[in-house]
């Protein structure tokens, strides 16, 4: 130690000590002007230097200020109040020391405090209370704040619940000029539902603050387990929906989660059949005993999509409808549901929205099935129908007849289908129970078995899977037929052995199943009747029950449940974290280097799917001074702009005693050019921080223990310099590489073909050629890029055809081998070997006239591009090059014939060819006279009447020609016959014919023909009455005569026929009376003129309506009583006036009662109400265009 001797003697130790010595052997002492002290220390080789100058203070200052014995300074801000005190503070050196006396009294404000007690249990629909938080001064209010008022808010100083979560209650109280403001104090406050009677679900939210980090994706599912926790009653499944459902980046920060649970009863089945599953999972039951159809969506919610649950036949939506007996159900393309009903003979189709309607009906169902069209098929037992989209119903397969027969559509027989199913190809499989078959329907209703049963009678249900795999649903198990295989029990245990358990294989047992269908997954699910449960048998034969059941088996049912909701609120975080690794680190030091921390955040990674601004920070900073040998934990926080944060921890480590560091590079000593090579830098008892690569001593590469490069050339120099990030240690470098490179030489390769067309079979040469200087080339020919040939500059084929492509790749077999591909050669044609042939073809295709001309036509095939062709005739050249050949002066029997010469064909078997022979017919003159006879030869008819001439002709052939004639001027056309509606009286027909027998040119003139033709007569009448303006009374006579314009004489007769509304009367008589007409009677005379050429036979007179004026009697009182008896003011005469109006009215003027027409008498109500007795008044207008009448009625009661 060190000790001072002061000038009055006193001894004091100014540094050092016994018990934790500074000095090993302290001996030279020097004293400096600033007043330190340098001793030697003689063990320690060292010379340390001693502070003599500083301050003391003789007392703790109050709290807050602080005392720096360095500089003697007082600093801080006090805390407490406190009274005037006296404080000796005293500086001293090595010269000596001076004492100061200073006097401090801390005054301010009186400080508060708040104590806050936790908050109890709470419940929704709990009375506000008061949060009991009190302060140590109550003359100034504690402040309450929430920070959720969705949960709760503060009002008159109390709690008041709003919802289901949990808030932060803080309280707050400020200051003044005597008292400071309190530090706030906040406690967590917890809302849960309160307990409902109808709901037996409980949501406690999980204690606060909730934190929701978002995944590496940016976002989060919200779950239960995240949240909260609900409980409800045993064994019964909850349902739990939450509001969002999941947060993203744009939900970073406060948010509530809206979490709703309900836990249903029980569902139950009562004996279900039919059963069909969706392509989205629902899965559909008719539900037999309770009439209903019903689905289980794929979250195991059982609902009810259709039926009253009462038995009928009724449509309707949803509830509204009723059904009988269900049986067999299906499914089409549109997702509508068809099921069969088997009380009321019918097809019901249900569709997405439960709207019920009968699709078909009459008919004794049993299975269906629907096909990619849409068209059902449904089993009636002993055959199989087919009903399209449109209602429209024909057998498929089979009729009303039992058998057991293989066949196409009716001429199959079956004996009691019990099941159908249909495969992806369209092929329908049936269960033929009678019959103990399988039987296959194909598309176009080709019948075929292909399973017979001996193990057992197949009566339940059938469906196939997509691999063509059948499986069978009977009684108490399920059968698999494999696509060609044997039948094997897939799941249930012996047969008859009912039961109700959930297993595996023949563990499992069942109880009457009688409906299947398969999933895409290939996943059964069977209606178990008697156990009222639906069954998932899996692939591997795990059966389990997914709904109802004869024990309460509830597995996967939410059908209802009155729901308990609660707001949860939460803290959505963002996505950040951290992808560097950092393991722990030893950093070789020496004592003559201090060693600092690095800077480890340069190197730093993160990902964040929220954000891109994220900031690292390190603790302790770079540049710290790290103690020999002592571990520092080092930590790297990421932080980004939505306040989330990622840390990692490592140690790092100075060590003093590390051997000395080395670096060490290896990499491929010799190379081609161009190739990529990777050098690798291992360090030794050195932590690099920084790697700098180097090629002939300048910088290359990034910062890395690798190096990988392809651009260095031959004899550069690869090395490597780490710095250690220690300002005082020098970098560390590697060994040099000299790497040799070899230069790359690629060939360059043409190939050429010797003939690019042969003939078919001959060989093509291609040769390959270099010039490039390639020393020992390895060839590899191609065709359509399919190696061939052998190692040669050359490469013969025989086989290629015009599509074929045709290349060579010529590899250089030097140190650094490279290889190229040749240009392609395509479109090589083998010509195929042709034969010339000739066919030649007359222009007349029989028998001919003499000096008819004929022309020949060649038709050459395999001519080449310049053939010549040499007519011949009886074997003598004749005609010329060309390949036709005209002439008129055959003779019968001659024969022609062409000789074809191919004068350029390169790939031909022949140069010539001859073509077929022709041989000539000749037909003599005909010596036959025609003739020609036109009927009628005279017409005696009307003007315009269509008239028609026939001609009959003798020895003028089959086809004659005809050329009629009107007054010597053509007419007509070419045929037998000749019509015409325009001849007129004189004018003269005839015909004249060109016969059209063989080599004959003779015509005919036939007869002259004549006509007369009358004008027509029409008729026309008329009739008037006797009747002034056609208005009579009552049963007075009136006569009508029709007035003509022609009458009977000669041979016109004229005949009368009188109608009153269109009802025959009368005589045949140009006059008529009658007396028995009623008001608007119609009467007419239709008129029938017959004779030559009556124009319009029937023609009708002009129409007279007849007015009968009836009298119209009124009574003037009536009694409405309801006795019987003149209850009704009854006026039968009206009913002849049916567009008259009655208006009645009371004595003050008002109407009470009107009409148009009097069908029904007048009751003397007004709006169905009696009127009193009285005098009424009436106006009735006929509407005859008289006056109307008027007059009073009275009512008497």
């Amino acid at each position: 130690m060190i000790r001072e001797i002061s000038a009055a003697e006193t001894v004091s130790t100014v540094a050092g000590s016994l018990i934790n010595p500074s000095f090993a052997a302290a001996e030279g002492v020097a004293l400096d002007h600033k007043g330190y002290l340098y001793v030697t220390d003689v063990e320690a080789r060292e010379i340390k230097r001693v502070c003599l100058m500083g301050y003391t203070i003789d007392k703790t200052l109050p709290a807050g200020l602080n005392f720096d014995n360095t500089t003697g300074i007082i600093s801080g801000t006090p805390t407490v109040v406190t009274p005037a005190t006296n404080y000796t503070i005293t500086a001293y050196n090595g010269s000596g020391n001076s004492s100061t006396i200073v006097s401090i009294a801390t005054i301010g404000l009186i400080p508060q405090t708040i104590t806050f007690v936790p908050f109890e249990q709470r419940y929704l629909g709990d009375a506000d209370f008061d949060p009991m938080a009190i302060s140590t001064n109550s003359n100034i209010p504690v402040v309450l704040a929430s920070s959720n008022n969705a949960v709760a808010t503060i009002v008159n100083g109390k709690i008041h619940i709003t919802g289901i979560g949990n808030t932060i209650i803080t309280a707050s109280q400020t200051g003044d000029g005597t008292y400071s403001a309190a530090a706030s104090v906040a406690q967590i406050l917890d809302v849960l539902p309160k307990a409902d009677a109808t709901s037996s679900v409980i949501i406690t939210p999980k204690n606060g603050p909730i934190i929701l980090p978002l995944d590496n994706t940016g976002n989060i599912n919200v779950t239960i387990d995240k949240v909260a926790t609900v409980t409800g009653k045993a064994n019964t499944p909850i349902k739990t929906t939450f509001s969002p459902a999941s947060f993203n980046c744009s939900s970073v920060g406060q948010q509530n989660v809206t979490v709703t649970a309900s836990q249903p009863s029980p569902v139950e089945f009562n004996g279900p059949t039919g059963i069909v599953a969706d392509a989205s999972g629902d899965i559909y039951i008719a539900d037999q005993g309770n009439y209903c159809i019903k689905r289980i969506a794929p979250n195991g919610e059982v609902t009810t999509l259709a039926g009253s649950g009462s038995p009928g036949n009724t449509d309707g939506k949803g509830t509204a409808a009723s059904f009988g007996k269900l049986g067999s159900m299906a499914i089409d393309s549109f997702g509508d549901l068809f099921v069969t009903d088997y009380d009321q003979h019918s097809i019901r189709k249900i569709a997405p929205d439960g709207t019920v309607t009968t699709f078909a009906s009459g008919i004794n169902v049993g299975g269906i099935v629907l096909d990619r069209y849409n068209n059902v098929y449904v089993s009636t037992q002993v055959s199989i129908k087919k009903i399209t989209p449109d209602g429209a119903t024909s057998y498929f397969a089979g009729i009303n007849a039992s058998g057991d027969y293989d066949a196409t559509g009716l001429d199959a027989r079956f004996s009691f289908i019990n099941g159908l199913a249909i495969d992806e190809k369209g092929d329908i499989y049936a269960l033929d129970y009678g019959n103990a078959k399988i039987r296959k329907i194909s598309p176009a209703a080709v019948v075929t078995t292909i399973y017979s049963f001996t193990q057992f009678e197949p009566f339940g249900s059938i469906n196939v899977d997509a691999s063509g795999n059948v499986f069978v649903a009977y009684e108490d198990q399920v059968w698999e037929l494999p696509l060609g295989g044997n039948a094997i029990n897939f799941v249930g245990g012996y047969f008859l052995d009912q039961g109700f358990k959930d297993g595996v294989g023949a563990a499992a047992e069942f109880n009457d199943l009688t409906g299947m269908t398969i999933d895409p997954s290939g996943n059964l699910y069977v209606s178990d009747f008697n156990n009222n449960a639906i069954r998932k048998i899996t692939p591997g034969g795990v059966v389990t029950t997914i709904a109802g059941g004869i024990q309460g088996n509830v597995n996967g049912n939410i059908n209802s449940g009155t729901p308990t909701t609660a707001q949860i609120p939460v803290t959505v975080q963002s996505s950040l974290a951290i992808t560097s690794t950092y393991p722990d680190v030893v950093i070789p030091a020496n004592s003559s280097c201090p060693i600092t921390l690095p800077d480890y955040t340069k190197t730093a990674s993160a990902t964040d799917n929220c954000s891109n601004n994220i900031k690292f920070t390190q603790s302790p900073l770079a540049g710290t001074v790290l103690s020999s040998n002592t571990p520092v934990t080092v930590t790297i926080t990421a932080t980004d702009d939505l306040n989330a944060k990622s840390s990692v921890n490592f140690k790092v480590t100075a060590d003093n005693n590390a051997p000395t560091p080395s670096l060490s590079i290896s990499g491929p000593a010799v190379a081609c050019a161009g190739t990529a090579l990777t050098f690798t830098a291992v360090p030794a008892n050195v932590i690099a921080s920084t790697y700098q690569w180097q090629v002939n001593g300048t910088n290359a590469g990034d910062n890395s223990p690798s190096f990988t490069t392809s651009t260095l050339n031959n004899n550069d120099v690869v090395s490597c310099n780490i710095l250690t990030g220690q300002s005082c240690l020098t970098p560390v470098t590697s060994n040099p590489l000299s790497i040799t490179i070899n230069p790359l030489i690629t060939p360059i390769v043409n190939i050429q073909a010797d003939n690019l067309a042969p003939c078919a079979g001959m060989p093509v040469t291609f040769t390959a050629t270099l010039n490039n200087g390639i020393v020992n080339p390895a060839y590899q020919w191609m065709v359509n890029g399919i190696n061939t040939g052998t190692n040669s500059a050359t490469f013969v084929t025989t086989t290629l055809i015009k599509t074929d492509i045709v290349q060579c790749k010529v590899t250089n077999n030097s140190s650094c081998p490279t290889s190229a591909i040749s240009n392609q050669v395509a479109g090589i044609d083998q010509v195929a070997y042709v034969t010339p042939s000739i066919k030649i073809q007359s222009s007349s295709t029989g028998a001919i006239c003499s000096g008819t001309l004929i022309t020949f036509t060649a038709t050459a095939i395999n001519g080449g591009n310049n053939s010549t062709y040499q007519w011949r005739v009886n074997g003598v050249n004749a005609g010329t090059n060309s390949p036709a050949f005209s002439s008129n002066s055959f003779a019968d029997g001659d024969i022609v014939n062409c000789v074809l010469t191919n004068n350029g064909g390169q790939c031909i078997t022949a140069s010539q060819a001859t073509s077929n022979n022709v041989e000539i017919s000749i037909t003599p003159p005909s010596i036959l006279v025609p003739t020609v006879t036109i009927t009628p030869d005279n017409y005696d008819g009307c003007n315009g009447m269509s008239l028609t001439y026939t001609a009959t002709t003798t020895n003028a052939g089959s086809s004659p020609t005809y050329q009629w004639q009107v007054n010597g001027q053509d007419a007509g056309t070419n045929t037998a016959t000749f019509i015409s509606s325009t001849l007129n009286t004189g004018d003269k027909i005839t015909c004249k014919i060109t016969s059209s027998v063989a080599c004959s040119v003779a015509t005919a003139t036939s007869n002259t023909a004549s006509l007369t033709a009358d004008a027509y007569t029409t008729n026309s009448v008329s009739i008037t009455s006797t009747a002034v303006n056609n208005i009579i009374s009552p049963d007075q006579p009136v006569t009508f005569t029709a007035t003509t314009a022609y009458t009977t004489s000669g041979t016109i007769t004229v005949a009368y026929q009188w109608q009153v509304n269109n009802i025959n009367v009368g005589d045949n008589s140009p006059v008529f009376t009658t007396s028995s007409l009623i008001n608007h009677d119609v009467v007419a005379c239709i008129i029938i003129t017959t004779g030559k050429c009556v124009a319009s036979p029937v023609i009708s007179s002009n129409p007279i309506e007849m007015i009968v004026f009836t009298p119209v009697i009124i009574v003037n009182t009536f009694t409405p009583n309801g006795d019987g008896v003149n209850d009704t003011w009854d006026i039968p005469s009206l009913a002849a006036y049916t567009g008259c109006t009655i208006n009645i009215f009371n004595r003050y003027g008002i109407l009470v009662y009107n009409s148009v027409g009097y069908a029904k008498s007048w009751d003397g109500t007004v709006e169905g109400k009696p009127l009193p007795s009285g005098t009424y008044y009436y106006v009735i207008d006929l509407k005859n265009g008289k006056k109307p009448l008027s007059g009073p009625v009275t009512i008497l009661r």
